[in-house]
């Protein structure tokens, strides 16, 4: 998951009295709770129904509320810390190829697992991966996506299992009309910036313009009554 730090800057004192010229009442911004992401990759396994091929590639944009999350921290004798972090999904958009499916979610969630290895017991376990899973099914049909992010071994190497998985079901033939799945190259990244104020900039220029200003005219007062 990513994660961001927003570092404010504490206002010089001519801004501070800029600000305070324009009585102005400023208030630290809110970072946007949603968070957006996206599943990128390229099918190089297995594909059906005709609307997208191997070697097509895909992506899955989805959203979620950074304020849902939910971790458990847990430890044991085969690992020293076990943190695991999930959070519903809002939505999902699927596209490849011909297909652009925006998911009903009834089932969705993003998890982030951090499994660190355990060196007093000589266990070597550890994992670092992210998934996403969606799905939707009732009477007339059934929809599927599932993803695990590339993760990592003990010794650094690419977790070997990470994949893509899609389908779409015909609820009433049981027929697949479109089914899509990959082994490798599939990625997760968040890609929502966090916000910045963006009016305590402009103000910071107004105030610092008005400051020069009066303190031209003090200037040209003073030279006048001199």
């Amino acid at each position: 998951m990513l994660t961001s730090t927003v570092t404010k800057a504490p206002l010089t004192a001519a801004m501070g009295a800029a600000i305070a010229t324009l009585g102005i009442l400023t208030a630290p911004a809110a970072q946007a709770a949603i968070i957006s992401g996206q599943v990128s990759g390229t099918w190089n396994s297995y594909v059906e129904g005709g609307f997208f091929n191997i070697s097509d590639a895909f992506t899955a944009d989805y959203t979620y509320d950074s304020n849902s999350i939910t971790t458990y921290d847990s430890s044991n004798a085969n690992y020293s810390r076990y943190l695991y972090s999930v959070a519903p999904l809002l939505s999902l958009v699927f596209k490849s190829g011909a297909i652009t499916d925006v998911f009903p979610l009834d089932i969705g969630s993003i998890e982030w697992y951090d499994v660190q290895a355990n060196p007093d017991t000589g266990s070597s376990y550890a994992l670092k991966q992210i998934n996403i899973t969606a799905e939707y099914y009732d009477a007339l049909e059934g929809r599927f996506f599932s993803v695990a992010s590339t993760g990592q071994n003990p010794d650094g190497s690419p977790f070997s299992s990470s994949f893509a998985r899609v389908s779409q079901i015909d609820g009433s033939s049981i027929e697949t009309l479109y089914f899509g799945e990959a082994y490798s190259g599939v990625s997760i990244a968040d890609t929502t910036a966090v916000p910045t104020p963006a009016l305590l900039p402009g103000l910071i220029g107004m105030g610092v313009a008005a400051l020069r200003k009066r303190k031209g005219e003090a200037l040209a007062e003073a030279s006048e009554q001199a």
